[in-house]
């Protein structure tokens, strides 16, 4: 897998899916697909990334999307995680895990086994961190709540429709 840092892909983010209320991207940003991961960006420049009427997600929407996990599996030959509200086959997410990119090295790390993403939620914990969550593969499920002070590192980005609050 290679990361192509084009930048925002509207004809794939028009599409979405709502899921407890809110409006979920089908696809992860600068994505042509929802088995692509897309473009990898730092915390400042995912709150710049999504397109206009977008936004990144907060952590009580992506609470609120943990609980319509439905398991891990495959599309188009991409591991990844579905999620859906209603068990309806056409009203489904697919999460890919394709990594993420740390600082210090500038090169893909975890690929195929975690997949990160960010949030809009900041919080007050040990020197002011953005939320992200990481999807793992792992023989134990882990859906984070990682505050650790990551603001440098590139994760991918799933929009949700909306202004800020």
């Amino acid at each position: 897998m290679v990361f192509e840092f084009v930048h925002v892909n509207l004809n794939a983010q028009e599409k979405s899916i709502k899921i407890i209320n809110t409006e979920w991207a089908t696809c992860n940003l600068d994505a042509e697909k929802p088995s692509d991961y897309g473009s990898v960006f730092t915390w400042e420049d995912a709150l710049k990334a999504c397109p206009e009427g977008w936004r990144l997600p907060t952590k009580t929407e992506i609470d609120n999307l943990m609980i319509c996990y439905k398991g891990e599996g495959m599309l188009n030959g991409v591991e990844g995680f579905w999620f859906n509200e209603n068990g309806e086959e056409q009203n489904r997410l697919f999460f890919p895990i394709g990594g993420f990119i740390e600082p210090s090295s500038n090169s893909i790390k975890y690929q195929k086994i975690c997949g990160a993403y960010w949030s809009w939620t900041y919080y007050n914990f040990v020197g002011f961190s953005p939320f992200h969550y990481i999807l793992t593969n792992t023989k134990s499920k882990d859906f984070g709540d990682y505050e650790d002070n990551h603001q440098n590192y590139k994760f991918a980005v799933r929009c949700v429709k909306g202004t800020y609050f």
